[in-house]
């Protein structure tokens, strides 16, 4: 689908001599979250913008992004926080590819903070499991396809190229580990009691797709004489656990 809006000035595909700035850089992330565990589950993606020394007032930007369409389906695009909230072009006709603009309401002031704030949002489906995978979403870095910002200047604009931070490492796994209990133990009470401790009861086989976290089990301390149910708990990387 590609929209596209009138409002603040876009450098959309334009070719522009690189305008200086004071380090803005944008960053494709997930947030805290690194894992995904819900089969078709959302998967949302922010570009944040950070700059370490701002004068610059940041008006929008353009961005030009791929991603992994095997293990990710897009969902939406929208407009990110305050003052980035409108929408000025969208393009997510080819799979695997968004061209997407942002910029800020008319009459509102531009962005001179230090960030980060996020100037967009991208919701995608997981479709497919990915075990500490970075990159499934990146910037497009072939011109005219450049990502950029947009700079006020006097009662003008400039473009500006920050640096661009790909998606990191997530893992998308909703595959339970597997685990295979050791065998019945038989053991003797202590001498005097009537409950035996230091009880060996073997090591279970497990295993996971993308890698086991913690093997524990509810073992108390002392046996008492009778049947006793110890229950083994294997937990992957991403919480997913099995009994």
């Amino acid at each position: 689908m590609r929209t596209c809006t009138i409002g603040t000035i876009i450098f959309l595909l334009a070719s522009a001599a690189c305008a200086t700035a004071d380090n803005p850089v944008l960053t494709l992330s997930t947030g805290v979250t690194t894992c995904f565990t819900v089969e078709n589950g959302d998967v949302v993606v922010d570009i944040n913008l950070t700059q370490e020394t701002p004068t610059d007032e940041i008006l929008g930007g353009q961005f030009f992004l791929t991603y992994d369409s095997t293990k990710l389906l897009l969902v939406s695009v929208v407009p990110g926080e305050a003052p980035f909230t409108r929408q000025i072009y969208s393009d997510t006709s080819v799979t695997g590819q968004i061209d997407y603009a942002v910029g800020i309401p008319d009459g509102s002031a531009g962005y001179d903070g230090t960030g980060p704030v996020r100037m967009a949002r991208i919701t995608f489906a997981a479709a497919a499991q990915a075990c500490s995978v970075a990159d499934l979403v990146t910037f497009r870095t072939t011109a005219p396809y450049v990502t950029r910002l947009t700079k006020k200047v006097g009662n003008t604009s400039e473009p500006v190229y920050p640096a661009l931070d790909d998606l990191g490492a997530i893992t998308i796994d909703w595959t339970p580990p597997t685990i295979t209990c050791p065998g019945n133990v038989s053991q003797t009470a202590d001498s005097g009691v009537c409950y035996a401790t230091g009880v060996a009861l073997g090591t279970p086989t497990t295993g996971d797709n993308c890698g086991v976290a913690s093997v524990v089990n509810d073992a108390p301390a002392q046996f008492p004489v009778g049947d006793t149910i110890v229950t083994w708990t294997v937990t992957d990387i991403c919480g997913n656990d099995a009994t």
